[in-house]
């Protein structure tokens, strides 16, 4: 028998993570992986003082803002993903999504160990719910794992492409270097008021 010192208010099916598979077709995901230019690509930077630091990530990236009408059917199809994985596992008070980041990591490449909350949104709206839309085909690359770092043994998560992995923003992530190819992925977060 198991012993148990907590007594649940809501046994609803709680996760520290989740995945959905085939959110977008085949001919979707190029239509997104093909957005872009490499020319076109900025250098990522962290949230510290929005500079670039090379101790913790280096990769490319451009935003998809969901005010232009060539995008917004990509927000219109996560926002039912979003909702539908939000109501089954994480039940947090959500209220927007933030414009997407296309990233690609090429060989070497990397995002170290970091959070996606960000304490100083002039918003003062809170990141909660982070998902990452796999874009490149998993033979198409080595490396470039998505960890997520709940325990001191991190879980992989699925590389399955087109599937959109959902974690808290307050989870401490990864992305491992790249060995060969390139990895492409639709990146974003969800915001809401402050944790009550």
């Amino acid at each position: 028998m198991n012993t148990t010192y907590d007594w649940w208010l809501n046994m609803s099916e709680l996760e520290y993570y989740a995945w959905f598979d085939n959110v977008f077709s085949d001919t979707e995901l190029d239509m997104i992986a093909s957005m872009f230019d490499e020319d076109e690509l900025k250098i990522g930077t962290t949230s510290d003082d929005n500079k670039q630091s090379l101790d913790i990530r280096d990769s490319k990236i451009r935003f998809l803002e969901s005010s232009l009408e060539e995008n917004k059917w990509i927000f219109q199809r996560l926002t039912a993903t979003v909702q539908q994985a939000n109501n089954q596992f994480f039940q947090f008070e959500l209220d927007r999504i933030e414009s997407l980041q296309y990233t690609t990591y090429k060989k070497n490449q990397y995002y170290r160990d970091h959070l996606d909350i960000m304490y100083k949104s002039p918003s003062n709206a809170v990141r909660k719910l982070s998902f990452s839309v796999q874009l490149s085909d998993p033979d198409d690359y080595k490396g470039g794992d998505l960890l997520l770092k709940i325990s001191s043994d991190p879980t992989q998560v699925k590389k399955t492409r087109g599937t959109v992995i959902f974690f808290p923003s307050y989870v401490l992530h990864e992305v491992t270097s790249i060995e060969q190819g390139v990895r492409k992925s639709l990146v974003g977060w969800v915001t809401g008021p402050r944790w009550k």
